[in-house]
């Protein structure tokens, strides 16, 4: 029988030194081969092992019984290299990336953005002003923007600015609002009986309060998360004893053993992935924890985040000015593009985005 098999349509391969992935389209099975790139050849849709090379007959019957391949009695004579098992370009996705604006305004001086949802990156600080966004800035900025997928509001007082919340050109927004612990254990009853729909981003920088979080049950019109910064090893413990429902992120000043306590994943992690058409194309086209974010500060300026191409006239239209925030480096920033390490990896299809923690530590956190 021939040393060949046959790929269905819907399986993509991840190749490197030493592996062999096929990941079927639309679902979370892989299958890795520990086999060189010497004892192989891709030859569009089939797989020819070399004489004496090939991988034991149990894992070409699991290929087979696991809908990765078929086997064929002879090598076919010809191929179509076709590259149908690579992630192609995806015009129509291209084509809606403008749905992954998300629009933030700070709305009045703050010290510091949230930093599990605004990542700090090196060299990307930006000062914010003393001064107040007004309502008419605000309504200006929404009428030029024709897409965006979220607003995010930023006020040390988000409660002084109920005017903005329950504006008119809102109404059919996702809105989120961020708080700390302080503020929000302080207006809690106002800001859980709400009345418009709006999403609460709360940061708990007190674990040992955060009960008091829970105890004001919430309307149909507003749901709450809560981020919890962990900066040592002693916040690490204190977070995992208290049990929380909380999602974790390491500070930007966090400790080795912090980062890689919460952010190293596995080959096994990995291989739990499900590999979609549609994010594998993304995962090429943008970086997700990047793209899109635009920031107007409280000076009425328009930024990309992370700030790179800051552009200081506010009176420029939001169209002209995200044409130039397009640029921002960061938002298409893959870790292939970063790493030789991912360029070269089988896995390199399924794994995160390049994250802020990655780009700082320059390392990755894969333990593969």
């Amino acid at each position: 029988m021939s040393k060949t098999i046959g790929l269905y349509p819907d399986i993509i391969l991840g190749t490197d030194t030493r592996r062999l992935c096929l990941s079927k389209l639309g679902s979370n099975l892989h299958h890795v081969i520990n086999i060189t790139q010497e004892q192989y050849i891709i030859e569009g849709n089939t797989i020819t092992f070399f004489p004496g090379e090939e991988p034991d007959h149990d894992v070409i019957s699991t290929l087979v019984e696991r809908g990765f391949a078929y086997r064929l009695l002879e090598k076919p004579s010809s191929f179509s290299d076709n590259g149908l098992h690579m992630i192609q370009r995806d015009d129509s996705v291209e084509n809606e990336l403008y749905q992954y604006f998300t629009i933030t305004f700070i709305l009045d001086r703050i010290s510091a953005l949230p930093a599990f949802h605004f990542p700090h990156i090196r060299g990307t600080e930006h000062k914010f002003s003393d001064g107040d966004l007004d309502i008419g800035h605000v309504r200006k900025r929404l009428s030029e923007i024709k897409y965006f997928r979220k607003v995010r509001l930023i006020s040390n007082n988000i409660l002084r600015h109920t005017d903005i919340l329950l504006m008119e050109e809102l109404k059919d927004k996702e809105i989120e609002v961020f708080v700390g612990q302080d503020y929000y254990l302080r207006h809690i009853k106002e800001l859980n009986t709400f009345s418009r729909q709006l999403h609460i981003i709360v940061y708990i920088d007190d674990i040992r309060k955060f009960n008091e979080c829970g105890d004001i049950p919430h309307t149909n019109n507003v749901s709450v998360s809560y981020f919890c910064q962990i900066g040592s090893d002693e916040d690490l413990d204190l977070f995992l004893e208290s049990n929380i429902k909380a999602i974790p992120f390491p500070s930007p000043d966090a400790s080795e053993t912090v980062l890689h306590s919460l952010l190293d994943y596995s080959e096994e992690d990995i291989l739990q992935i499900p590999m979609t058409k549609r994010d594998q194309f993304l995962k090429k086209a943008i970086n997700k924890l990047f793209y899109g974010n635009t920031i107007i500060d409280n000076n009425g300026n328009i930024n990309s985040y992370p700030f790179c191409n800051y552009e200081a006239n506010s009176e420029e239209s939001f169209g002209t000015v995200v044409k130039k925030l397009a640029d921002n480096i960061f938002w298409r920033l893959r870790r292939s593009d970063y790493f030789e390490k991912c360029k070269e990896c089988a896995f390199v299809d399924l794994c995160p985005p390049i994250s802020n923690y990655e780009i700082n530590a320059k390392q990755t956190f894969c333990t593969d």
